[in-house]
């Protein structure tokens, strides 16, 4: 294992709180990425020095990570640990706060608080696809660059002035829903 984040579901698990409750002693972490070792016989959809995402419940939060081949995702190497680790989280995370809060349609405006996370990233990708408009809200004017190169309509920092540089990019626009 190279990387395994820890997320609420997994906090709540550790303290027995969790609608799941594992026999015990148990090993924490939902998901993870780490680097092929060894492969079992007949195993072709992996080589040893893969990197690879894993979802599997209950095992990340080890050193080493004995895995079925049917259940590993081959990340490219361009994917560095800590973003392959997330991959279903956050995802999913984006889908959900796209479809859960408020119905959006095509043209409408989202607002991202710290557009530069891994969430927010996906969340960008996710909405670009449905024709969403998103603000991108960063708290360092070097990261601009970059977020604007996702799509984002509008990319601004965090300041007193922002509420006026929103409305005057939004073209006025009052309705706009935040994540």
């Amino acid at each position: 294992m190279e990387y395994a984040p820890i997320d609420y579901r997994d906090l709540l698990l550790a303290n027995g709180v969790y609608f799941l409750n594992p026999k015990l002693p148990s090993v924490i972490g939902g998901e993870g990425a780490g680097i092929v070792e060894a492969i079992g016989p007949g195993v072709t959809s992996v080589n040893v020095g893969d990197r690879v995402y894993h979802s599997v419940w209950n095992i990340h939060l080890s050193e080493k990570v004995l895995a079925p081949a049917e259940g590993l995702f081959v990340v490219p190497p361009s994917i560095d640990a800590r973003t392959a680790s997330m991959l279903n989280i956050n995802p999913t995370t984006a889908v959900l706060l796209l479809d859960e809060f408020v119905k959006l349609k095509a043209k409408d405006w989202i607002a991202l608080n710290a557009a530069n996370s891994h969430v927010a990233r996906c969340l960008i990708a996710i909405a670009k696809s449905r024709d969403l408009k998103v603000v991108g809200i960063v708290r360092r004017s070097e990261l601009i660059p970059e977020i604007e190169k996702l799509g984002v309509d509008f990319v601004g920092v965090e300041s007193a002035d922002l509420p006026k540089q929103i409305q005057i990019a939004t073209g006025g626009t009052t309705n706009i829903s935040g994540s």
